[in-house]
Parts: C-alpha cells; sequence; structure tokens
C-alpha cells in the first residue's frame, strides 16, 4: 500500500491542487493491477521518510486503531 499524490490544475487560474488516494497492489492473471481504497482528500503533508510514511498508513488502514 502506498499513497498516491495527484495534481490537478485550474486551466483558468492556474492554480494547482493537489489531493491523495490510499492505493494498493493486487495481482490478477494479466498482471499486477492497483486499486484505490480510500480518497483521502486534500493532505498537508510534511515530507516523509519512508518509515513514517508506514506509520502513517498503518494508523490510517487499521481498522482496531
Amino acid at each position: 500500500m502506498f499513497i498516491r499524490e495527484t495534481e490537478t490544475k485550474n486551466k483558468k487560474t492556474m492554480n494547482v491542487y493537489k489531493s491523495h488516494k490510499l492505493v494498493e497492489n493486487y495481482r490478477t492473471e494479466k498482471g499486477v493491477r492497483q486499486r484505490v481504497i480510500m480518497s483521502l482528500g486534500s493532505l498537508s503533508l510534511p515530507n516523509l521518510d519512508d518509515m513514517d510514511k508506514l506509520l502513517l498508513l498503518y494508523l490510517l488502514y487499521d481498522p482496531l486503531h
């Protein structure tokens, strides 16, 4: 699992907006695919290292937390 950041640009105002989605990889007969588990909206994430990202994913996705 990972967090995907996407950017969209308003063509009139040229403002750039970022949104985030929680994505997982899974395997099919045709190969590896990706699916969106949940949309996280616009997050203001600092520059995180890999361990911080793993902790964030755990906290977001853990159903018992």
